[in-house]
């Protein structure tokens, strides 16, 4: 496969972030349960927290395979900080795709900086990381428009952070998406 111009300078810039920036840190963060605050700062400021997501929201705009080529660069520097990359991203797709512009320029700009982390707690006591073990689930109250989700996510305490908003999309037996 040819890669573009782009594709290669996002790969190499990755490679050189990972291998200064995370690699000499890796082990460390590991041995110690430390979260890499500081590099993911520097990782933001970069623009990798937002590689895929457009400029107008602060987003490198890059292409998926720009984006799989440095997220693989970053995982060889660090695992870990690899896969806070990833979730990160994976929660700016759904902030980009499902929100308002409003929550938009609130969530998706200050994610896709580094500024706001996104997570999601899939995890489960029963479940682990099995999707389809999850036992979360959303009834619907009075007037249907409301929901009431019920789930023990117990498991997701190895970081302690504040949260600054709360997602849940759930899918119904339908299929359909319902959103929070």
């Amino acid at each position: 496969m040819r890669l573009t111009e782009e594709q290669r300078i996002l790969r190499d810039t990755a490679r050189e972030v990972a291998q200064n920036l995370l690699a000499p840190h890796a082990a460390a963060w590991d041995r110690e349960a430390r979260f890499p605050q500081e590099a993911l700062a520097e990782l933001g400021r970069l623009g990798f927290m937002g590689m895929l997501v457009p400029p107008e929201y602060g987003g490198a705009g890059a292409d998926h395979v720009g984006y799989a080529l440095a997220l693989e660069e970053i995982a060889a520097g660090d695992g870990a900080t690899s896969t806070i990359l990833s979730v990160n991203s994976l929660c700016c797709s759904v902030v980009q795709q499902y929100s308002s512009e409003e929550q938009k320029q609130r969530f998706l700009k200050p994610m896709a900086a580094g500024d706001m982390l996104a997570a999601f707690c899939l995890t489960e006591p029963q479940a682990g990381s099995d999707a389809a073990a999850i036992k979360t689930r959303a009834r619907r109250q009075g007037n249907g428009i409301q929901y009431a989700a019920s789930a023990d996510k117990s498991g997701e305490r190895r970081y302690r952070w504040r949260f600054d908003a709360c997602t849940i999309r759930c899918i119904n037996r339908d299929g359909r998406t319902l959103r929070f």
